[in-house]
């Protein structure tokens, strides 16, 4: 029966991802997202399949981005309406300090995530309670001599497809201030975020992602046409110079920079940050594809029907196959040159009968 590669809804982003029945009820368990399965094939580069005038349409491709490509998540003029006021780069958190209030706050958001569930057994055997950790988070802060102790690695082997992932666990004190960068950063970060960008905030975990993805494939209706893309070892891969750019560019807070700085220390890359920081990072590159369009005859089209993030995966859905072509590539070029990623192979697929959109 057709089948949908999606996030386990059991375990959020940690876990792998499953293929769910869709023949079923929205309240049954064996559910997925019915219609026909997604195939295609590679794309063709026939010149004779190209209709007239093909060199002159690709020639008015227009890319009209938030971000303009000579200057990228980090240039000088920036030209994104959301952080743009009145010619000047919006600045967050301006003159903000840190002080014991703002890191308690954070440490209760701890407590009521996942992390927080999972170690709070250890505030009191570590520090002998919650009140002697959020004092020194704030003293180190204040006096500028954060430490933390180093980050315990482990390999995990995924059940769902045998990937072996490299695992850090940052102690209790690097988690903690890693929550009040976020919390300080808050109306930036959320700023930032694609609305399909998903697995790293409160809703938008993989039945999120499933029910978008129903969404756009049912209903008949025109072809539509599919690619599925990897970023190559996006999380280890992310550079602290880039993380520290753009938080340096948006972020106008000694004290938030001063924690964000402390956290890349302890580690070679920027894979160990938090998740909205990776967000953050590859947000630059969902809004490249937003914008990218095409003119024809003095009329505007996005070459991107609908696009979906979940975590390091991408997901774009058109419905011209030279159109998803372009924008791939575009896309591609972006992330490689302006924050240093790379996609893994990737090949055009159409909504059909074989291939399913493994989101895996």
């Amino acid at each position: 029966s057709p089948f949908l590669a999606l996030g386990n809804l059991r375990n959020a982003a940690n876990a792998g991802l499953w293929y769910v029945n869709g023949n079923n009820a929205l309240s049954d368990a064996r559910w997925n997202i019915g219609p026909a399965n997604l195939v295609g094939s590679l794309p063709t580069h026939a010149a004779s399949t190209r209709p007239p005038g093909h060199r002159a349409e690709r020639a008015r491709l227009v890319n009209r981005r938030k971000w303009p490509a000579t200057t990228g998540p980090v240039g000088d003029d920036s030209s994104d309406g959301n952080q743009e006021v009145n010619g000047r780069v919006k600045t967050y958190c301006r003159g903000l300090t840190i002080d014991r209030a703002i890191v308690e706050e954070a440490y209760r958001e701890w407590l009521e995530a996942p992390a927080g569930k999972k170690n709070e057994w250890r505030v009191a055997r570590e520090y002998g309670g919650a009140d002697a950790l959020i004092d020194e988070v704030a003293d180190e802060i204040r006096g500028r001599r954060l430490s933390f102790r180093p980050i315990h690695r482990y390999d995990h082997v995924e059940h769902t497809n045998g990937k072996v992932r490299t695992i850090g666990v940052a102690s209790i004190k690097q988690q903690l201030v890693d929550y009040v960068v976020v919390h300080c950063c808050e109306e930036f970060l959320s700023a930032r975020a694609g609305h399909y960008q998903a697995a790293s905030v409160k809703g938008k975990g993989g039945l999120f992602a499933m029910r978008s993805i129903k969404r756009w494939v049912s209903g008949g209706g025109p072809s539509l046409f599919f690619v599925k893309m990897d970023v190559r070892k996006c999380y280890p891969s992310t550079s602290h110079a880039l993380v520290m750019r753009i938080f340096g560019k948006y972020i106008g807070s000694a004290d938030v920079l001063y924690c964000i700085e402390s956290i890349l220390a302890t580690t070679t890359t920027a894979g160990s940050f938090s998740l909205r920081a990776e967000q953050l990072v590859l947000s630059f590159a969902y809004h490249h594809v937003e914008g990218l369009a095409k003119e024809r005859r003095g009329k505007r089209r996005r070459l991107v029907a609908h696009q979906l993030w979940y975590m390091d995966d991408v997901l774009l859905i058109s419905r011209d196959k030279r159109d998803l072509r372009m924008a791939a590539r575009s896309l591609g070029r972006y992330m490689s040159d302006e924050l240093g990623l790379h996609l893994k192979p990737w090949k055009i697929c159409r909504v059909g009968e074989d291939e399913p959109i493994d989101m895996a």
